[in-house]
């Protein structure tokens, strides 16, 4: 870089080396000087003042998706706000995350220089967590000291210093679309003025800021007050790395909601028996194959990011609808075999030869029909909190859990399967479902789990509605299959893999060790995890299968 820079350059167009900008932001006593100078009608030299070490952290993505470099600030930030988690030799942010990253690349390489800003998502909130992105190659020479050679197709997250900035303001107007009443309100929240402060301020009434407020969360992907003002201070200091009257600014958002509108679309593929059984094909089509079965439900619909991270993990996630549920037709004489018998129909007919099985919860006996059937066609399996069939006498601990009881008196009266799920199916409703959601969340772990991610409540919304809506005879027939179920001699399965939370109110360790201890190649138990565990640990679950 050259050792001045003109401030008339400060206007040049994205893709510019905009790296000056960067030392002007950790020098607030500049700012001034660098805006006054910028207004006047003949280019001024100025020195630029160096960045601060240490503050602003940096993360080099490769093509995969992996993390393969970074500075101490920027692993910090993946590793203690963002999460990583590891598989076949390389570091992965979560699928939201990873799937946000891969359409920045995208983008950028659409247009073929430029930056972006890309909302992240944080491990322990839905909290968003927003970077600087371009390509690996046009990151300001000080920025890439100490990081390996940019290569080709590789993106650089910046995650600059918690600085404010001048440029604020047209960050937001440009990158989010706000208006210059939205603007202004939200440069008042952020120097900590109340609503009704700010209202006074810009005269107009209370009601006005309110709505102003609620089209500012929606434009940013924020929920509350506070997470716009975070948002905002981390925006204050990326504002400063952006090129001035760069109209063609872009936001590109994490986020766990629209799972349904984002996945691969249903197929539907038509048995021998002439039913159609609905099926998505997450992930690379080339692929190690893995049958996905899912929960008590069993739709199709796994969290928003899925099929990327699953694409660049190389794997290919068969997951069918159960009969009966979503748009698969339902089956006759419906049985733990005979739904098996449909999976591996399915997996034939894709020329499947061998393959793993990924299994959550109530799924567990579909899976293990499935592979007693399969034999020696399946190569590994691995259930995460899994669920045995039948009915079970209530033990004490199960009093404080409705949802356990609810299930319990089904099992034990399964014909009442035919009135209620029929009936509640024709109620149903977002906040009927985000009810049924935090009546199973008695566990501790599992309480402050759905505290901290909300956007969990938003994808079981759009699981249920994908999968229940369109029919309930799949819960009913499950309900009853379950009642009637016989204990299966599973001596001729391999040892397979099974993953528990330590506070999962429905199954205790000890109870899977009777269950299914004989058969445990590994057992891992979650510390802080309960009923949610399938979906908290859905990356991991994805590394392990990876790694097979």
């Amino acid at each position: 870089m050259n050792a001045s820079v003109k401030v008339a350059d400060a206007a040049r167009p994205a893709g510019a080396d905009i790296s000056f900008l960067l030392g002007w932001a950790q020098t607030p006593e500049r700012w001034r000087e660098l805006l006054d100078a910028g207004d006047r009608p003949a280019p001024v030299e100025i020195e630029p003042a160096p960045p601060a070490d240490g503050q602003i952290g940096v993360a080099l993505i490769a093509a995969s998706g992996a993390v393969t470099g970074a500075n101490a600030a920027g692993w910090a930030v993946c590793a203690q706000r963002l999460g990583l988690f590891d598989s076949r030799g390389g570091r992965f942010l979560s699928p939201a995350n990873h799937e946000a990253v891969a359409q920045t690349r995208r983008t950028l390489a659409q247009r073929g220089a430029g930056q972006l800003i890309v909302k992240l998502t944080a491990r322990d909130n839905d909290a968003a967590h927003f970077a600087y992105a371009c390509a690996a190659q046009g990151l300001p020479a000080h920025l890439a000291v100490g990081l390996p050679p940019a290569r080709d197709g590789q993106l650089a997250l910046v995650f600059p210093a918690m600085e404010t900035s001048t440029l604020l303001a047209q960050a937001l107007k440009v990158s989010f679309g706000l208006t210059p009443a939205e603007t202004r309100l939200a440069t008042l929240l952020r120097e900590g003025t109340s609503l009704a402060e700010a209202a006074e301020d810009l005269g107009v009434s209370v009601n006005t800021t309110r709505n102003q407020l609620r089209a500012i969360f929606e434009k940013m992907g924020v929920r509350r007050q506070a997470d716009l003002v975070r948002a905002l201070s981390q925006l204050a200091s990326l504002a400063s790395v952006l090129p001035a009257n760069a109209d063609d600014q872009t936001s590109i958002f994490a986020a766990a909601g629209d799972a349904a509108n984002t996945a691969p679309a249903i197929q539907h593929f038509r048995l021998k028996d002439g039913r159609r059984l609905a099926w998505r094909d997450y992930g690379a089509r080339d692929g190690k194959p893995v049958l996905i079965v899912h929960q008590g439900l069993g739709g199709s619909l796994y969290p928003r990011g899925t099929d990327q991270l699953a694409r660049d993990l190389g794997l290919r996630l068969i997951v069918p609808a159960r009969p009966g549920v979503g748009t698969s037709d339902p089956r006759p004489r419906y049985s733990y075999e005979g739904v098996a018998e449909d999976m591996i129909e399915l997996v034939d007919s894709l020329g499947v030869t061998s393959l793993q099985i990924g299994c959550v919860l109530d799924g567990a006996p579909y899976a293990l029909a499935t592979a007693l059937a399969l034999g020696k066609r399946l190569t590994r399996m691995i259930i995460v909190n899994p669920r045995p069939p039948g009915w079970r006498t209530s033990v004490n601990r199960d009093l404080a859990h409705p949802l356990l009881q609810f299930r319990r008196r089904l099992a034990a009266n399964p014909y009442m399967a035919e009135i209620v799920y029929p009936m509640m199916r024709a109620r149903l409703t977002p906040k009927g479902i985000e009810r049924t959601v935090k009546a199973g969340a008695v566990a501790p772990a599992d309480a402050a789990y759905l505290a901290a991610h909300p956007d969990f409540i938003a994808y079981t919304i759009e699981y249920v509605t994908d999968g229940f809506i369109p029919s309930a005879r799949g819960m009913i027939d499950s309900t009853k299959a379950a009642a009637r179920a016989q204990p299966m001699d599973l001596s001729s399965l391999e040892p397979f893999t099974v993953w528990l939370g330590a506070e999962d109110p429905m199954l205790t360790e000890e109870e899977v060790q009777a269950w299914l201890g004989p058969k445990l190649a590994a057992f891992r138990l979650f510390p802080r995890a309960g009923n949610f565990l399938a979906y908290q640990a859905w990356p991991d679950m994805l590394a392990w299968l990876s790694e097979g």
